[in-house]
């Protein structure tokens, strides 16, 4: 299963009226009083044109790496002081949670383009809606051909604040939650992003009380 950061036109969000809180909810999510492992990977799979991604190692991110710990920090936070959902993360090299990034090679192509910053995959174990295991992918500079945007990349302000509330979002779906696709700006870490890194605010850059009503317990 994948879950994707949706791209919005900035100038749309302002004509959204029929709020979603709490938050929708998705189909699966971490197990209560889990703590997660996370590790930072490097693919070996791709390279640079005419291959569709390249692999980047997340030392050549300048705070990216920073940026997504600082996320899930702030998941850790909000979960322990509203005792929402007990879940926490945890770095290891073996880890059930991992996050890769490429560049994309083809931006904008339909078939090579995933169009969007980036999409989480969860496996479930057997027979239950828990998750096992989730991949979380940051995918630079591609091009969506729907809104016309670049939707993430290290060139435009606000790369790292984006970075931040785009963890928050991913990370979000693996802790039970849905796109909030109704949601005003900031209702929801669960937003549609608006504009090239968020810039126009429409993701909330921590989880808010409509995220904590609707975490599941699983």
């Amino acid at each position: 299963m994948k879950r994707t950061l949706l791209v919005t036109a900035a100038f749309a969000t302002v004509q959204l009226i029929h709020a979603a809180c709490p938050t929708p909810l998705s189909v699966g999510a971490w197990a209560d009083y889990t703590a997660v492992p996370y590790s930072f990977n490097t693919s070996t799979i791709g390279g640079p044109y005419p291959n569709q991604y390249n692999p980047l190692s997340w030392s050549s991110l300048g705070g990216g790496q920073s940026d997504v710990q600082t996320a899930l920090v702030d998941w850790d936070s909000d979960n322990y002081a509203n005792n929402t959902s007990f879940v926490s993360f945890y770095s290891a090299s073996s880890a059930s949670l991992r996050f890769f990034a490429y560049t994309v090679n083809y931006p904008g192509n339909y078939y090579a383009d995933p169009q969007v910053s980036a999409q989480t995959g969860e496996a479930f174990w057997a027979g239950s809606n828990i998750y096992a295991e989730a991949t979380t992918t940051f995918y630079y500079d591609g091009y969506n051909t729907t809104v016309g945007l670049v939707p993430l990349t290290m060139t435009a302000p606000g790369y790292d604040a984006f970075m931040i509330k785009a963890t928050l979002h991913e990370i979000g779906h693996t802790m039970g939650l849905a796109d909030n696709l109704t949601g005003t700006p900031g209702q929801s870490v669960m937003n549609p992003q608006a504009g090239t890194n968020d810039s126009g605010n429409n993701l909330a850059s921590f989880p808010t009380s409509c995220d904590n009503l609707s975490l599941p317990y699983f």
